[in-house]
């Protein structure tokens, strides 16, 4: 499923009052999922980023993020070449990426999902206290001192590994609240594991998505409403929740995505319909209709407690 966040229209702005936090580090994992427990041997992977700060972190998709780059640089030059004719936006059948972005507040302790479809939606989290249990176990990732924690948390045992060094109380997906940054995490069943993957500080000018090869145009326009490519980078020099989204709950959401799965062509061509954007909507197989999106999904991350 291609990732269409970042085609926002002009929206009203969330009435999320949070105060920009300057990024200090960035942590990769690799994300292993097995979706579908009839194939234990096929799981779903995914590269994943965790941004971090003082007192907040964002953690989000790093494919999504670089398939997000491929297609703007794609319009990019559509924009070049037809020196602000109509563009043409051709999707298809894909991975199905993360689209959610998770941003976490430790003051507040406040969780906030930033999820894109077509428009920019944030749904807040219910505050929740995840009670860990620390070990004197350690072990050490690529250098990094670690400690070992485990906790029960939406319906799976999780097993942890924290640093101290790093003094943040974030880690990936929904998991915090240690006196340490997590590093690498698992369920009981290593049917969901958070691997480390790399780690690096985040310098005063913010490295480019875009390959440094790319030969686009910078000074090219994308229709209004739509953003450049220097502004989805994935390594932000402040973690802050979008500008101009749509607060909404995880209720309404939910039904949105369920349309959007049904029909996306449909759905995309709807929430742009009287938007004046100057962009066609087309599959990327002209022979054959998109089919709705089918997954085998019967083991997801949060379980229902027994």
């Amino acid at each position: 499923m291609i990732f269409l966040g970042f085609f926002a229209v002009l929206v009203c702005s969330a009435s999320f009052a949070q105060a920009p936090e300057k990024s200090i580090a960035k942590v990769q994992y690799t994300f292993t999922h097995i979706r579908d427990t009839t194939a234990p041997d096929k799981p779903y992977q995914e590269n994943m980023v965790l941004i971090i700060g003082k007192n907040a972190s964002r953690y989000l998709s790093l494919d999504a993020l670089a398939n997000m780059t491929k297609i703007l640089q794609d319009l990019k030059r559509q924009a070049v070449e037809s020196q602000g004719g109509k563009l043409t936006l051709s999707i298809g059948p894909g991975k199905d990426l993360t689209r959610e972005e998770y941003f976490y507040f430790t003051k507040e302790n406040k969780l906030i999902i930033q999820q894109h479809l077509i428009n920019t939606y944030l749904v807040e989290e219910p505050t929740y206290h995840i009670d860990w249990r620390i070990s004197n176990d350690t072990m050490s990732f690529e250098g990094i001192h670690c400690r070992k924690a485990s906790a029960h948390f939406k319906g799976r045992n999780w097993i942890v590994w924290y640093t101290t060094e790093l003094p943040f109380q974030s880690g990936p997906w929904k998991l915090n609240g240690l006196p340490g940054l997590i590093i690498d995490a698992h369920d009981d069943k290593n049917q969901v594991k958070f691997e480390f993957a790399g780690m690096e500080m985040i310098q005063d000018d913010p490295i480019k998505v875009a390959e440094k090869n790319d030969k686009i145009e910078r000074d090219a326009q994308l229709p209004e409403g739509f953003f450049d490519i220097k502004d989805i980078s994935s390594e932000e020099k402040e973690i802050k929740l979008p500008g101009k989204s749509i607060k909404t709950n995880r209720k309404d959401f939910d039904k949105l995505t369920e349309a959007f799965m049904k029909d996306r062509m449909g759905f995309i061509n709807t929430q742009m319909a009287g938007s004046d954007k100057t962009i066609k909507i087309e599959n990327s197989n002209s022979r054959k209709p998109i089919a709705p999106v089918k997954k085998i999904l019967n083991n997801p991350i949060e379980l229902p407690e027994k």
